[in-house]
Order: C-alpha cells, then structure tokens, then sequence
C-alpha cells in the first residue's frame, strides 16, 4: 500500500509477524506492533495524519508526523476486531471497528474512549462475523457486512459505554439487509467480502455466493436500499460461467468509479468504452467465470 504526502513517497509492507514496513525515499523504517493485524486504514485527510489498526487482541494507532505509537487492549472489547473504517473524511479521530462477534464498536483515538453497539433490537438471524464496514457521509449510519451474506445499519447515535452484549439497552441496529435462505451460500459467502455505498447513499451492495444445481457456485451481488432494508435486486456475475470448486471467493472494492462499460461498435465490431446508461461502478476481484482458479480475475461492473 502506498501512501503519498507532498512527493514523498511512503510504501508500507504489512509482515505476518505484525510489523509495519516504511520503505520511503529517504530511509527503510520498520514499526512493531502489539500482534498480527487482521485490517488497518489511514486518516482520509492528505496531511501525514494515523493508522489504525485491527488486532486479534485489540486496536493500536500509529501517528505518521510524531512516529508514535499507542496501542489499546485491556477492557475495550469481548470479540475480536475483524475490520474498521475511519468515521468520516473529515474526521480523523474516531474509528469504526467490525468484530467477530457482528457487533460494531467506536474508538476516539485521543482519549482511547469506546462506544459499543449490538444486534439485540433485530430477530435472532444468521449474521457472522462483521467483515467489512463502511461509514454514510450523512445521517450518523454506518453500514456492517457479515460473513454469511447479509448487512446491517447501524445507527452510531444509538452506541453505549456498555461493552456487555446482554445489555437490553442497546438497540443501536436500524435495518437488517437480508438475503433469502433459499438464495444464499452461508458457508461459502464466507469468502465474498466487501460493501459498498452508490454515490447518493441510497443502495448498499454486497457480494454473496449462491448454491445452484449440480453444486455449481455462483456470485451475486445483492443491491438493498438503506432506507428501508428492502433487497431490491440481485446480479449474477457468472450467469455462463459456473464454478464447481470449493474455494471460491469475491473481493468487491468499495471505491466508486464511473459506469463505464467495454461495447462493440455496430459497424466494426471495434471495442470501445461507455458510459451511457450507467450511473457508477465497481472493481470486483474473483476466482469465477474465466478467471484463474489459484489467482482469480479483476472485474468490472456498472450499475
């Protein structure tokens, strides 16, 4: 991952051993850090500003300008750290953290103070482990995917200083973005990760894997809107191409790009690029369709 400030350039290599990596222009720097990290981000801001990361045992920070590192793991949290997300482009002191357990969680990185949010407003359904966690510009939401195909909003004013999940007053969960069983892979939607928000905050999208005839696999995208919680369509990318292995995966990128597509022209048959009639799109990694097995392939969708 590189990270560019003012034509110097940082590249930082995150090692098995939970060692950060700085091979910048100038000098190698190598950062320790408290355990292995299953995910870490930096500030949105262009300023030399913070790391955060995801821990088996906790959070930890890293200040690029001071080079100074804090690491919080006593009596923060009951389930590991799988994701996290800073709150806001804006806003570079509170982090968003998904756990193991599905909860969602927010540290403030100067005072390590933390506020915890939990399920228990919505039916007892087949959620996982929150995989990937993506913060809405406006409204206080954040949205949470979870290893078994479907989402949750979250409403960030509803977190408590509670961390205990039998706690009856935390009904911090708006919507359940669900998928129908009879649609949905659990086991193997395990390896479909990433969320993401169109450009008008009004539809989530999220990978999943479905089970067709034949034990054929194959990856949707399910598209829900916000407002409501109601699953609006789903896409399937390998509708020609079926896949019989056992380790598929999808990789969805939550950055927006323009709806571009790949046509023919009507006269040539020449491919040239579009983007009438789509509104935005994203990059998508997976191991279907006529992609290689062991690597997979880099995709394209438009919406």
């Amino acid at each position: 991952l590189t990270y560019d400030f003012k034509e110097d350039e940082h590249n930082f290599t995150l090692q098995k051993t939970g060692t950060i990596m700085n091979r910048g222009s100038a000098e190698v720097e190598s950062y320790g850090l408290a355990s292995p990290v299953n995910d870490f981000c930096f500030t949105p801001d262009k300023d030399p500003g913070i790391v955060a990361f995801a821990h088996g045992d906790g959070a930890s920070f890293l200040d690029l300008s001071s080079r100074s590192y804090t690491s919080i793991r006593d009596n923060w949290s009951h389930s590991e750290p799988i994701c996290l997300q800073f709150r806001k482009h804006n806003d570079k002191n509170h982090v968003l953290f998904g756990h193991r357990d599905g909860c969602v969680s927010m540290i403030d990185s100067r005072s390590q103070d933390a506020l915890f949010a939990t399920s228990l407003s919505l039916p007892a359904v087949s959620f996982g482990s929150a995989t990937s966690i993506q913060p809405l510009q406006k409204d206080n939401l954040v949205a949470v995917k979870g290893s078994f195909g479907s989402c949750r909003i979250f409403d960030l004013r509803r977190l408590s200083n509670n961390n205990d999940v039998s706690s009856q007053y935390q009904q911090s969960t708006l919507l359940e973005l669900s998928i129908p069983d009879s649609m949905v892979h659990q086991t193997k939607s395990v390896k479909c990760t990433g969320l993401a928000i169109d450009p008008s905050e009004s539809i989530a999208i999220a990978p999943f894997a479905g089970a067709g005839p034949d034990n054929n696999i194959d990856i949707l995208f399910a598209m829900w809107d916000i407002g409501t919680g109601a699953l609006l369509r789903t896409l399937n990318f390998n509708s020609m191409n079926k896949h019989t292995g056992s380790s598929v995966f999808c990789e969805l990128s939550s950055v927006i790009t323009s709806g571009y597509e790949m046509l023919c022209k009507k006269d040539s048959g020449a491919p040239v690029i579009s983007s009438e009639g789509s509104s935005f799109g994203l990059w998508f990694k997976t191991n279907v369709g006529n992609a290689p097995p062991e690597g997979g392939g880099i995709h394209h969708i438009s919406f």
